[in-house]
Formats: structure tokens, C-alpha cells, sequence
């Protein structure tokens, strides 16, 4: 008869199993979150009041989730790659304390928004994992900023 195993292994146990666990959660949400839904693309509502002409300038680019397994692995596996999100965002001023625009990445993670020159502060409409949300754009006259969105599931 094996011995019976210690109180710690019997802790680490549950907690790997835990960890597991809710890394399938969160893959599933994120996988499986309206991925048939056609996102309107892209959406802008200015208020054009405030924000004055429109230049041909903006940001562009994808919104990604990961990582999307426990363990990352050598040679890296496909199938834990990051994953493309479908979500809305807002766009506000650098400071973050006015909303100026919002729009909405398609099933690919992909977005286009016209912005003035400027600094501004893009946000999701609702926290996507963990850590830092909002993420910093600078728009120059006549340019599209290629910005690529990164947020963490939190899952190591």
C-alpha cells in the first residue's frame, strides 16, 4: 500500500487542479464569447461638438487575449495562441476623464477609428482579464497609428 501523501501535497494538488480548472473557464469565455455575432465595424459616435473637424487620421489595428494556457510550451503550440476579442471600446481623452468616441473591434479583433491629431486613452467598455485596461494612442495629421491591443487572461 502507497503512503499516504503529505497535508502540502495534497494542497499543491488542489491548487494545480484549480489553476487548470479556470484556465478552461477563461479560454472558454474567451473563445466562445458571440464569436458568430458581426460586429458593426467599425462603430464611431463623435460628438462632433467637442472633438471639431475630422482629419483622414485615426487608430487601427487588434484587440488579443492571452495567454490562453497554463504552460507555454517549446516548441510554442498553436492552439494556445493568443486569441483575437470581439468587444467595444472607448476612446477618451488622455487623461482619461472624457469620453470622446467609442467603437467596436469585428470577430477578428480588428478596428479602424477616424481621430484628430492628438493623445488619447482607449479602454474596453468591460475589463477584459487582468492588469492594465487603458492603453495610450498618439494621432498624428493625415496618419493612422497602427496600435495593437495585448490583455492578460492572467492565466500562467
Amino acid at each position: 500500500m502507497p503512503p499516504e501523501p503529505s497535508q502540502k501535497s495534497k494542497y499543491f494538488i488542489f491548487a494545480a487542479i484549480l489553476i487548470i480548472v479556470i484556465g478552461f473557464v477563461v479560454i472558454n469565455y474567451y473563445s466562445n464569447s458571440d464569436s458568430n455575432k458581426e460586429a458593426e465595424y467599425p462603430k464611431v459616435e463623435w460628438d462632433q461638438e467637442e472633438t471639431g473637424k475630422i482629419y483622414n487620421s485615426g487608430i487601427r489595428g487588434t484587440v488579443t487575449v492571452g495567454p490562453t494556457c497554463p504552460v507555454e510550451r517549446v516548441p510554442p503550440d498553436p492552439s494556445c495562441a493568443d486569441k483575437k476579442y470581439q468587444g467595444e471600446f472607448i476612446v477618451k481623452n488622455v487623461a482619461g476623464t472624457k469620453e470622446l468616441a467609442r467603437f467596436s473591434t469585428d470577430k477578428n479583433g480588428y478596428f479602424s477609428v477616424n481621430l484628430n491629431p492628438g493623445e488619447y486613452s482607449i479602454e474596453p467598455v468591460e475589463q477584459i482579464g487582468l492588469g492594465v485596461q487603458a492603453h495610450h494612442a498618439e494621432v498624428k495629421a493625415n496618419n493612422y497609428t497602427d496600435l495593437n491591443l495585448q490583455f492578460d487572461t492572467g492565466i500562467r
